[in-house]
């Protein structure tokens, strides 16, 4: 899938990736939420699926929000990531969205994630792609990554929780 880039800062954030869940949720910051309903413009969210794992789209301006969704950690892959070198801003996709109506760059399966116990960093990729693409911070702690104009990865660096109920606000 195509996308663009443009300069800007990330939506701040926490990124957490709830065990009990199998799942990512993204908690936009209270003084950032109208920056992110800025970016995604008048017509509501849809997202692009990997698999379950969703990036959270203006349906509106095709820009990236941040990162959510359903992504077992039991099929990560432990392996050594290079540490990500990022740029704030914000990745437009090509595409023309709809209202809740996802679109899907791959199937489960089809991309991997390997898992950097000592940093914390997932990479979720195409299986196979090399290492290479340049990356974008949209939110704090998930970066997109593209290569030769094209949607190549996504980064994700989440506090991982057991569960989040009431008392882990």
């Amino acid at each position: 899938m195509r996308v663009s880039v443009e300069s800007g800062s990330s939506i701040g954030g926490l990124l957490n990736y709830v065990r009990d869940e199998y799942s990512f949720a993204y908690s936009v910051d209270p003084g950032e939420r109208g920056k992110m309903f800025d970016r995604a413009g008048d017509e509501g969210p849809t997202s692009v699926l990997i698999g379950m794992l969703q990036v959270e789209v203006g349906a509106e301006t095709g820009a990236a929000l941040f990162a959510w969704g359903y992504h077992p950690h039991i099929n990560w892959q432990d392996g050594h990531l290079p540490q990500p070198v990022a740029t704030p801003g914000i990745v437009r996709f090509d595409e023309d969205f709809t209202y809740a109506v996802s679109v899907s760059v791959a199937a489960p399966m089809e991309w991997a994630t390997t898992r950097d116990v000592s940093s914390g960093w997932l990479r979720v990729a195409p299986v196979g792609s090399p290492v290479d693409e340049a990356l974008v911070e949209i939110a704090t702690d998930v970066l997109l990554g593209h290569r030769d104009g094209e949607f190549a990865a996504v980064w994700l660096r989440p506090t991982v929780v057991d569960s989040l109920g009431e008392d882990d606000d």
